[in-house]
């Protein structure tokens, strides 16, 4: 299961063979107009959908519509679709890259299997496991060409990041809060990263954290409630943890609320199986199909 999380948490989008689900933000629908001009009947389940209304219910009813009716947008958009602040890039069932953004380069691009935007660049992940990128190069964040081996892409709003093979973290962009610390990390088998911190999983479900500006005390992700994870989440203010058994771990805070009482709710969920963040909730996806959130 792939969830790809917008940097302003506008939508989510996982898939799971022909099967796509859209969480849409219902505070910050800033890409539904790029996303319909890509494809219009996309999200035609929200039609009437109001970007004024926080109503938790109706936002999970949309998602399990979507679930049931399995939207076709799996077929639309390929395998992997990304959005960045200012660009969306989806790639084609041809291995093509389609971006909303005057980029020359990824026109080009052939064979890709991954996709990630930063604010005003895109990454492309190659089948032979070669790196591309196109767009605004500050501070030297596409320069990624010369990266082999890689099996993830993950753009920031400045930097990139890639995960090779044997577990190694490469890093271009802007080092400005430290995320880009993860020369040395090893056996890294998932990133996850904002624009301020870099969380990577390794083997064992144990998490590695580079940054300055955390939303949360890094020590007590060493505890005994992190360990055997299977995926992890973050916002710029938590970070969420899927254990094995199907319990999700939480720390940090959201937007707005209590966050001793979303950890309690959050520590009540059983059977998950995925789960995303956006800034002021989290959401998870259970045995059955169900969802639940909180925030």
């Amino acid at each position: 299961l792939d969830w790809i999380v917008s940097e302003k948490d506008a939508f989510k989008m996982a898939s799971e063979e022909n099967t796509v689900m859209f969480v849409v933000d219902a505070c910050d629908l800033t890409y539904l107009p790029q996303i319909r001009e890509t494809d219009p009947d996309a999200l035609a389940a929200f039609d009437g959908f109001s970007a004024r209304r926080r109503d938790q219910a109706k936002a999970q009813a949309a998602f399990e519509t979507l679930y049931d009716q399995r939207v076709a947008a799996a077929e639309r958009f390929g395998r992997r679709m990304a959005c960045g602040a200012r660009l969306t890039a989806c790639i084609t069932a041809g291995g093509h890259v389609n971006v909303t953004a005057p980029f020359t380069g990824a026109k080009s691009w052939e064979d890709v299997k991954a996709v990630s935007c930063g604010s005003a660049h895109v990454l492309a992940l190659h089948g032979d496991g070669s790196v591309s990128a196109d767009g605004n190069d500050v501070q030297g964040c596409c320069f990624v060409s010369h990266w082999k081996n890689v099996t993830d892409v993950l753009a920031g709003k400045y930097h990139s990041l890639g995960l090779t093979e044997d577990g190694h973290v490469l890093f271009a962009g802007w080092n400005l809060h430290g995320q880009g610390n993860v020369e040395i990390w090893e056996n890294i088998i998932l990133l996850r990263g904002t624009d301020t911190f870099t969380v990577g999983m390794d083997r064992q479900g144990k998490l590695t954290v580079a940054g300055e500006r955390l939303p949360f005390d890094p020590e007590k992700l060493q505890g005994d409630a992190w360990r055997d994870l299977v995926d992890i989440s973050v916002s710029a203010h938590h970070i969420a943890g899927l254990r094995r058994d199907g319990r999700v771990v939480f720390l940090g805070d959201i937007c707005c609320g209590d966050p001793a009482a979303l950890q309690a709710e959050i520590g009540r969920w059983r059977g998950v199986r995925a789960i995303a963040s956006g800034n002021g909730y989290v959401v998870g996806l259970c045995d059955g199909g169900h969802v639940v959130a909180a925030g």
